[in-house]
């Protein structure tokens, strides 16, 4: 632990000694405990991958370390600078936590290089990244409940390397991107309900041409069907939601420190089975883990709570695409818009489930009839956009960009949007008054800063 935190072996025995007085769950609140738990979980997969691969190397490995991210959500308000809301004692303690786990899980990274088959196509991935320095909320600390996503960066980090990659680097790639091009490089072809596409600028021109491109229907065939959950399941769902719960993610123990802003009040302390927020992020968790019923179930007693609760409403419209009822997902959106209750970003991701769903003739009618009841409104030519640009018209859509920085030059999407037009005709670097102007703006945003570079 010395290692991460500036503590003594005593504190660390006094902290740990809270365990046997307490129900384990509310040892998370603890943030040398927390870190413990941290650790141990990073060392268990490690020694699990290095264990599999000394039994043979598989034709595809994965393995996913949550340490990064768990400190992060733990002690990324204690890194220097230091901030107000953290007292000089924890950040005496806990200031290079975050720092020495990225050194710690290099070289765990480093481990399993050394012992894979050096001809193996290595693969570094992160779904995002973290606020630091001066771009850190200053209100809450990253734990809270329902502000953990506050911390979040857009961008995280995607590396590969191996036989047949080109040296150097690439434009920004998305999630959607890894699946087709893993399949590719192992000569199976992607799914047509994949949209994402094959990387092909991150391999040599002579490793191109030996990437398969082929697409069958749907891979959703081979799935068995479902099965109850086992036991040790059960115990493993419990453990990961008592984790989520110290990260802020679902309401309960392992809620704010004493002495942060939002400890005044009685914040944290016992879970509570009927808040809204633990009902919507629990339907949220079911439905990653494509348990629909419950899913469902858990989006009606945040409804039953808030009617029309954002976030539950939000799950329901993800929970109906999943269930391939697009029509149903389409209602809900339009509700949000009609009752005025839709937050930033909601008429962008009815764009896109209008696209998803083959229906972008009708997604346009609808949304140049909402562009004539709020003209001026970046969104909605932000979404027009997207869905001219589907239908291939890209001169339709570079002017509806166009339109949406004119309504709002902050915003980084239809940027990031009009640079992908004007790239295919070299004129990208036209683009720099915009992206420029932008950055006036907002200096943090790390979109326009993605397009400056």
């Amino acid at each position: 632990m010395r290692r991460f935190a500036n503590i003594t072996a005593v504190e660390f025995q006094e902290h740990r000694a809270q365990i046997d007085q307490s129900e384990a769950r509310k040892a998370y609140a603890d943030p040398v405990n927390h870190l413990t738990r941290i650790l141990a979980s990073a060392r268990n997969y490690q020694t699990a991958t290095l264990d599999l691969l000394a039994k043979g190397q598989p034709d595809l490995m994965m393995v996913y370390f949550q340490g990064i991210d768990e400190t992060s959500h733990r002690f990324a308000h204690m890194m220097p600078p230091k901030m107000a809301m953290v007292s000089d004692e924890d950040y005496r303690k806990f200031h290079g936590v975050v720092e020495a786990f990225y050194h710690y899980q290099d070289q765990l990274v480093g481990e399993l290089l050394a012992k894979a088959d050096p001809n193996t196509l290595v693969v570094v991935l992160s779904d995002h990244g973290f606020k630091n320095g001066p771009g850190r909320p200053t209100t809450d600390p990253p734990y809270i409940e329902g502000k953990p996503g506050m911390w979040h960066r857009l961008y995280g980090i995607f590396m590969l390397a191996g036989p047949g990659v080109q040296p150097g680097q690439i434009d920004t790639v998305s999630l959607l991107d890894l699946a087709p091009t893993l399949l590719a490089a192992a000569g199976l072809p992607a799914s047509e309900q994949m949209p994402g596409r094959i990387l092909d600028e991150a391999f040599r021109p002579e490793a191109v041409k030996d990437l398969n491109r082929d697409r069958v229907a749907s891979y959703d065939v081979l799935g068995l069907p479902g099965e109850s959950a086992s036991p040790e399941s059960s115990a493993a769902d419990a453990e990961m939601i008592a984790n989520l719960r110290s990260l802020g993610y679902i309401a309960g123990a392992g809620g704010p420190e004493e002495g942060s802003p939002s400890a005044a009040g009685g914040g944290g302390g016992e879970l509570s089975g009927d808040t809204v927020t633990y009902h919507s992020n629990l339907a949220a968790l079911h439905l990653k883990s494509k348990n629909y019923p419950q899913a469902q179930a858990e989006v009606e007693a945040a409804l039953k709570l808030v009617p029309d609760y954002l976030p539950a409403l939000m799950t329901q419209a993800s929970l109906y695409q999943a269930e391939k009822q697009p029509a149903k997902a389409l209602e809900v959106y339009r509700h949000l818009l009609e009752t005025g209750k839709a937050e930033r970003g909601v008429i962008s991701s009815l764009a896109d489930l209008y696209i998803k769903a083959e229906r972008i003739d009708e997604g346009i009618a609808y949304l140049e009839g909402l562009r004539r009841q709020r003209p001026g409104q970046a969104e909605i030519a932000l979404a027009l956009g997207k869905l001219w640009d589907a239908k291939k018209d890209s001169a339709r859509a570079e002017a509806l960009y166009r339109e949406a920085l004119q309504a709002d030059p902050g915003e980084s999407e239809p940027a990031s949007r009009l640079f992908e037009i004007l790239k295919t005709r070299g004129e990208q670097s036209t683009l720099l008054p915009v992206v420029t102007r932008g950055l006036e703006l907002n200096e943090n945003s790390v979109g326009h800063h993605n397009l400056l570079g």
